[in-house]
């Protein structure tokens, strides 16, 4: 998590009675599926969609694009020597454990861990969460967006010769969309697992011959560049904030916390 500031303290003070050891905290109103506000907020809003393009496109993030493509186009030269092991059928992780690979970064399964986060958010109160939640749904549009029209410019046959929807991969842009937005909202605890998660999807996708190095590589890229710079648009526009009650010496209050 980045920066919790304490922004009020202490606002609404109750003198504390003789034998009062606790203060037994307000449950958070609970926000299912079944109501409007639900979704109302997760909807994307034009604004808001605008602003996180602005912040896609700008600074340092036009120098990571550059970056990246030139990586990305670097490593095409080397595909096909690096795609013959796995072209022969030998494998590092084994069929069964890169299935799950293939499973889990379905972009469908990634939206479905965007609408759970989201939807615990609002029902338990948990506002940083569902902000969270919220900025996965909206990297998903960019990364889904952007991935499915690179694939239609490129049109690039896959390693096994399926299809021509290699470059880049959609697996990868969207499992590193969302450890992208864990990492900005939660830090390096939420980001060291849901960065190697991502990484083992990639992989597994190279090992089953569905995509070639640079095409993970392109992918990954994608869902990082969205999912960082939707989340702080959103950090910085919409922080999230938790309101908590806490004990004084001569009295309790209510304290608000602060995610920007």
């Amino acid at each position: 998590m980045r920066r919790l500031v304490a922004a009020a303290a202490a606002a609404c003070l109750f003198p504390a009675s003789s034998g009062a050891s606790e203060v037994s905290p307000g449950r958070p109103a609970r926000v299912t599926p079944l109501s409007a506000d639900y979704w109302r907020d997760l909807a994307p809003r034009p604004a808001d969609l605008w602003g996180e393009t602005r912040e896609t496109f700008r600074g340092a993030n036009l120098a990571l694009i550059a970056a990246a493509a030139g990586a990305a186009g670097g490593l095409a030269f080397l595909d096909n020597d690096m795609q013959k092991p796995w072209r022969r059928g030998e494998e590092l992780l084994g069929h069964d454990i890169a299935k799950i690979g293939d499973v889990f970064g379905n972009p469908g399964v990634q939206a479905g861990v965007m609408a759970f986060a989201y939807t615990l958010g609002r029902y338990a109160g948990d506002d940083t969460l569902a902000r969270a939640g919220k900025s996965m749904a909206e990297t998903m549009i960019f990364t889904s967006l952007t991935t499915l029209a690179v694939k239609g410019a490129f049109n690039r046959r896959r390693p096994d010769g399926d299809d021509r929807l290699a470059f880049p991969s959609w697996h990868a842009s969207a499992t590193f969309g969302n450890a992208a937005v864990l990492a900005e909202y939660y830090g390096w605890k939420a980001a060291v697992p849901a960065y190697l998660a991502a990484a083992f999807v990639a992989w597994t996708r190279v090992e089953q011959n569905r995509h070639f190095v640079s095409d993970v590589v392109a992918g990954a890229a994608i869902g990082c560049i969205y999912g960082h710079a939707v989340s702080r648009y959103n950090m910085r526009v919409h922080p999230a904030v938790a309101v908590e009650p806490v004990l004084m010496e001569n009295g309790a209050g209510v304290r608000a916390r602060v995610l920007f």
